[in-house]
Parts: C-alpha cells; structure tokens; sequence
C-alpha cells in the first residue's frame, strides 16, 4: 500500500503518486473480484486446467505487450542473465506461479468465491509474518501496524457479518452438529 510504506507520520503528505497507486490498488480489486466470480461461474464451461490455462495467457500477454510498447528497454536485464538466474527465474514464473493459479482455481470452485475471500484477514497476517521472516521487513512503526489491524478487524467483521452461523455449523460438522446447536438454542 502506498500509504503504510510511508511509515512515519511526520511529513506525511498525499501526492499524485499515491493517488494513482491507490486508484490502481482499486482496479486490481476489482479486477480479483471479478477474476473469482468467473472461476466459479465457468465451472462448467472450462476444466481446471483450461481455465488456469486462459488465465495464464492474459495474465502473460497483455502484460507483456503493456511492456513491449511503453518500456521496451527495460527487458535489456535478460539479456545480461546467466544460465543459473534465467533457470531460476523461469521455475519462479512458471512453476510456482502454475500451482498457485491451479491451487486457486480448486479452491475458489470447491469453497466459492465469498467463502475464499473471507480468509483474506489471515493472509493479511501470513504475509506479514512470512516477509518479516523471509525478507526481513517487518511491521516497524504505529501506522504500518494500525493499518494491519484495521485491515484485518475490516475483514473479519465483513466474514462474521457475511457468514450463516448455522450454515457454517452445517458444512463444518454435518447436520447431527446443526440439529444439537438448533435444540439448544431453541430454533
């Protein structure tokens, strides 16, 4: 988020950049949004692998022609890669990117797309864990961490108001669980 690498509130000001960061930050959300509703929707249109594989062609094609005409020198540093970093980086990009999308599809079409989005608040968390961690860049002052927390309290409050306690009781531990919580509570 543009805002929260800030970090310090002392001289903080909103420029145009992080107007257009977070008005991209936006399109991108709508775009996810989007991206996961035709996942389930296509469930029966398109396999798995069609739909990872459609995925993955716009996901490379635009992009890539997005670069090729606005910044057409920046693809000068493959040129200068060795056979070790261009080995490494095409198993990053394609491999690891592969799975992702492939472990996303399942999950999106067996869960849908409300119940995925609604673990959101826990991936806020594992990200910030893991690059403390693993790029040794953790959450240093009171406005990276207030910003965390309101983005997980925002997201757990919509998950628990989106959320049928009772269809969850259901889906969890089948209806013997749902029958006892309804006797109990007198429904």
């Amino acid at each position: 988020s543009p805002l929260m690498s800030k970090g310090d509130s002392s001289g903080f000001s909103f420029t145009a950049q992080d107007a257009i960061g977070c008005g991209l930050q936006f399109m991108s959300t709508c775009f996810s949004a989007a991206a996961r509703l035709l996942m389930k929707r296509t469930e029966s249109i398109l396999s798995r692998n069609e739909a990872v594989q459609t995925n993955n062609a716009c996901n490379f094609i635009f992009p890539l022609s997005y670069t090729l005409v606005t910044n057409p020198g920046g693809w000068e540093a493959y040129r200068e890669m060795n056979l070790q970093s261009l080995a490494a980086w095409t198993i990053i990009s394609v491999l690891v990117y592969t799975i992702g999308s492939t472990g996303q599809m399942s999950l999106v079409r067996s869960m849908g797309p409300g119940v995925y989005s609604s673990l959101g608040a826990i991936r806020v968390l594992g990200s910030a864990i893991l690059s403390a961690l693993w790029l040794n860049e953790p959450v240093q002052n009171w406005l990276e961490w207030s910003g965390l927390l309101i983005i997980m309290c925002t997201m757990t409050l919509y998950t628990l108001a989106s959320v049928d306690v009772r269809d969850s009781w259901r889906h969890l531990f089948g209806a013997r669980a749902t029958s006892r919580t309804e006797n109990e509570t007198g429904s």
